[in-house]
């Protein structure tokens, strides 16, 4: 996916790219009037991720156009359950928390484990998109108050 922002406009690497809808992925590559997204369904796409109602963790991994996300590193004791919305946690420092990125489509076991293994299908589709948010980070301010 290709936006018309680019440095120009400020947009640096990493910047989340979002809709109303939810996560789309992040600028991975900024030219002077465009930038390139990474999205959240690629390959290379890792996004951790926090459920909304049993609070479990994981790392949302992406597996190719139109596939599900494949959620790693979910502990065996999780309460998850299919249905619940994944959000973005904050941890890596990329995405703010609470930005919606999946609902989970299945939760199973597996006896060799030590981990659930969790599917999750992304809520936004970007071969329909038309418009899309790039955040901003804002620098903190350092007065002395006052």
């Amino acid at each position: 996916l290709v936006v018309d922002k680019g440095r120009f406009e400020n947009v640096a690497l990493d910047t989340p790219v979002i809709t109303e809808r939810g996560v789309v992925g992040r600028i991975f590559r900024e030219g002077l009037t465009v930038a390139t997204v990474l999205l959240v369904h690629d390959p290379n796409s890792r996004i951790s991720v926090i459920s909304q109602t049993s609070r479990t963790q994981g790392i949302a991994f992406g597996q190719g156009p139109g596939q599900e996300l494949d959620v790693r590193y979910v502990n065996l004791n999780a309460a998850i359950a299919p249905g619940e919305v994944l959000v973005t946690s904050g941890l890596s420092g990329i995405y703010p928390k609470g930005l919606p990125l999946a609902v989970v489509t299945s939760v199973t076991r597996e006896d060799l484990s030590l981990f659930l293994t969790v599917r999750a299908a992304p809520l936004v589709d970007p071969a329909s998109l038309e418009e899309v948010l790039l955040l901003r980070t804002v620098p903190a301010e350092t007065g002395t108050g006052g």
